[in-house]
């Protein structure tokens, strides 16, 4: 019988070679022998979604989702697949109950600042890509989402100085 740790494990690595097929067989082989196992999940998701199959990554990332819904990592991973769908709501809503258990989970913030953005709520944007930079600093992804703000919202000023510290960052 085969080990579903080691499908798993040979699932990523197929995945990671670009051999999308064969690391989808993989890890629903693993969760044909552990359905429970919410990272054999989550990496059916994410192999989907870098397979183009946005819509079999929500339903492989609901699951990991549903089997652990106090991990961030996946529940960030399901947002990002929302906004890709463009399920802003669904998006938004995630978000907020992440962010109800942990205020201090700056990619969160970021994605919700995403949300923001892409429906041009940028006041409310720039507000979550600060709050996410006042947790992580060091958060370039952040960093970069608030120059673009900046630069919606008209300050040029403040956008330069985003990119002052994107490169002091790249040091």
């Amino acid at each position: 019988m085969q080990n579903p740790n080691e499908l798993n494990n040979d699932g990523i690595l197929f995945a990671q070679n670009g051999d999308y097929k064969k690391a989808i067989s993989c890890f629903k082989k693993a969760i044909e022998l552990k359905n429970d196992n919410p990272f054999f999940w989550l990496n059916l998701g994410i192999t989907y979604r870098d397979f183009n199959k946005i819509d079999l990554a929500i339903e492989a990332t609901l699951q990991a989702h549903k089997l652990d819904l106090q991990n961030h990592e996946i529940a960030n991973t399901l947002v990002q697949l929302f906004i890709n769908n463009s399920e802003l709501e669904r998006a938004t809503n995630l978000c907020q109950k992440i962010l109800t258990a942990d205020d201090k989970n700056s990619n969160t913030w970021n994605l919700l600042g995403i949300i923001y953005f892409k429906s041009e709520l940028y006041s409310k944007a720039q507000n979550c890509f600060e709050t996410a930079l006042s947790i992580d600093s060091f958060f370039a992804d952040a960093l970069f989402n608030l120059r673009d703000t900046f630069f919606e919202l008209g300050d040029e000023e403040k956008a330069i100085e985003c990119d002052t510290k994107l490169k002091q960052l790249e040091k």
